[in-house]
């Protein structure tokens, strides 16, 4: 046989850095490092995290049932972390009324909870009744697939399971048998991976049995977080969310779901601290983006704790799996492993007051040019445009600011190109003009699934606002793109959809400074509004570059794909590609920026937008950009 025949095997083998060889068990010695007994609801709270599901103790053992919209289950060992060797031994099943074409989880090892829209990392065994009944993923990466013949998945069948990873080496036995055995040359690197658990959608488990050990030989592969030292007892009070929304770049959050939070308050010695980094790292004139990371390190490094999981933190985890809130949290301090940790006895809702000068008015480092550009949208009407410099900011939400979501994480937007953005949103005559239609006059169709319909009139108002001084409401992409090109040709300029990248800086006039809401009440107008307080454009006060409404009830949409924001600095930044878009159910989703959302306004949130300009958060407007020559 040609030498060659194999070539192409042995080169899809090193490009995935698996040695697709079959390999023996690890011969290493293991010991018990954690073993679950599901007596009563307590033995679940005090070390179990689930998220999406509900868990609890039927006749001795640990039932999954799925929960929310998609169905999804969701359980993790919080009280432990495992950053090195790890097996799992587990007996589970599922129960005789869910279908066989419904048996669909996961096993976690090494493994790290989402943080938003982005993939999980580490290694996960995947167990389907259909297709391949079960394979070994890293990431997106499946590493090997166990062949039709080697068992198949059914209800109301106890399986003995282990998984096992030792260094490169991963394994997987079932009742006895071996199905999977793969050598890894690029395993993961601890401690950023190290949690274990149990996933999957539609379909309920039951576990009776989930054992954790490692090697005898590597007593530190187990971190118990429930072995709490002795230390002083503190206060502190702050934005407290999961820590997983705290982390400015992939691999500083080390996976395990705990709370966090930034004291910005609490016993006198807190207090003193944040009032001197603020003294020191929080200029009078607001923050540039090398000044505005500055100020989120000394906060990391200084004013950053950690939540022990328990019963108490678990229970306020969930809540705030998303959402940040400002908590109180009293308990025992302690360092451990370069972090500050809390191990909470109380943990109670609170307020807090910004200093004055986080909540002042922005003021640009630049003003923009002078003259503006008219556009010339027909022979009697007109748009004014600003010319807006280059610069760079720091893009999202600082993780002191409250409130802000877990997808708002603070990078770097560097823009290289000036351009013109219109003062003001686009009003229904100019769309009507150009166009020839004005989609404010109807109801949008159902937002979503069939499922949900009506999803999208929740945002409409009883009676449209028709005027030609109103923005244009819930215009579909296609149009938008018309219009944009008509305008184009008239005016022999490119116009387009502002990116996001665009949209957000010119709303913070180029600064870095934290988008509060107290800073932005002269400017707030009513478009778009879902109450019927609904208003004309250009009623309220602009910004500092001379920008009208950006910041009102509507949401404005920017060219930008939904997915959560990069935690990495990105120049001019176009948006992740279609294909990678969020979808509900409706089709790619489009980012929106501006608006209102349960009562909040800031300039770093954002929302989505189907191509049929069904906004997800209320009603959708836009305007346009002009790029300079």
């Amino acid at each position: 046989m040609n030498p060659w025949f194999w070539m192409p095997v042995w080169v899809v083998c090193m490009v995935v850095g698996v040695a697709c060889v079959a390999v023996p068990a690890s011969a290493a010695e293991w010991v018990a490092a954690y073993t679950a007994e599901f007596r009563n609801e307590k033995d679940v709270s005090d070390h179990w995290w689930t998220r999406s599901s509900k868990a609890e103790i039927a006749d001795g053992k640990l039932v999954l049932t799925p929960g929310g919209r998609r169905g999804r289950l969701g359980t993790y060992l919080y009280s432990h972390k495992f950053p090195g060797s790890v097996r799992v031994e587990a007996v589970l099943s599922v129960p005789p009324n869910i279908r066989s074409r419904d048996i669909n989880f996961e096993l976690l090892l090494h493994a790290d909870v989402p943080v938003g829209t982005y993939e999980r990392r580490g290694y996960e065994f995947q167990f389907r009744s259909r297709g391949s009944s079960c394979r070994l993923r890293r990431g997106r990466r499946t590493l090997k697939s166990a062949s039709g013949e080697s068992f198949r998945l059914a209800s109301d069948k106890t399986y003995h399971i282990l998984a096992e990873r030792d260094d490169g080496q991963i394994s997987l036995s079932i009742d006895g048998k071996q199905i999977l055995s793969v050598t890894d040359d690029s395993p993961l690197e601890s401690p950023v991976m190290n949690l274990v658990g149990l996933t999957g959608s539609r379909c309920t488990l039951r576990v009776e049995k989930f054992v954790v050990s490692v090697r005898k030989d590597r007593p530190k592969d187990v971190i118990d977080l429930t072995v709490v030292p002795a230390g002083p007892r503190i206060t502190v009070t702050g934005p407290a969310m999961c820590a997983r929304g705290y982390a400015a770049k992939h691999g500083l959050f080390d996976g395990c779901p705990h709370l966090a939070i930034y004291a910005l308050d609490g016993t006198p010695g807190i207090k003193a601290e944040f009032d001197r980094i603020m003294d020191r790292f929080y200029p009078e004139k607001g923050l540039d983006v090398d000044e505005a990371v500055k100020l989120l390190e000394k906060f990391d490094e200084h004013l950053k704790y950690y939540i022990v999981p328990g019963p108490l933190a678990n229970k306020d985890h969930t809540e705030h799996d998303y959402p940040s809130r400002i908590l109180s949290v009293t308990g025992t301090f302690f360092e451990r492993h370069g972090k500050k940790w809390i191990a909470a006895t109380k943990i109670e809702p609170a307020k807090i007051t910004y200093p004055a000068k986080m909540l002042a008015p922005d003021k640009p480092f630049v003003m923009p040019d002078a003259e503006p550009l008219i556009l010339k949208v027909t022979d009697t009407l007109t748009l004014r445009c600003i010319k807006l410099p280059p610069g760079r900011y720091l893009r999202g939400s600082p993780f002191y600011e409250h409130p802000r979501w877990q997808d708002e994480t603070p990078h770097e937007v560097v823009l290289t190109k000036p351009f013109y953005m219109s003062e003001i949103p686009i009003t229904q005559e100019m769309f009507e003009a150009v166009v020839g239609k004005n989609p404010s006059k109807k109801i949008p169709g159902a937002w979503k699934t069939t499922r949900d319909r009506g999803f999208a009139e929740r945002f409409r108002h009883k009676v449209p606002d028709e005027g030609p001084d109103f923005a244009v409401e819930h215009a579909e992409w296609a149009d938008i793109q018309e219009f944009c090109r008509k305008l184009s040709e008239r005016n022999g300029r490119t116009v387009r959809v502002p990116t996001e990248g665009e949209w957000e800086y010119a709303a913070r006039v180029g600064t870095s400074s934290p988008c509060f809401t107290e800073k932005y009440l002269e400017q707030r107008s009513f478009i778009g509004d879902v109450e019927g307080r609904c208003e004309p454009v250009k009623r309220h006060k602009p910004n500092a570059w001379g920008l009208y409404d950006m910041v009102k009830s509507g949401w404005e949409l920017v060219s930008d794909y939904k997915l959560d924001n990069v935690r990495e600095k990105q120049v001019d930044p176009q948006g992740p590609p279609r294909r990678a878009a969020a979808n509900h159910g409706s089709g790619p989703l489009r980012r929106t920026k501006g608006g209102c959302y349960y009562g909040d306004t800031h300039l770093n949130l954002h929302g989505a937008c189907d191509e049929l300009g069904n906004n997800e958060e209320g009603i959708m407007i836009f305007r346009v950009v002009v790029e300079a020559e």
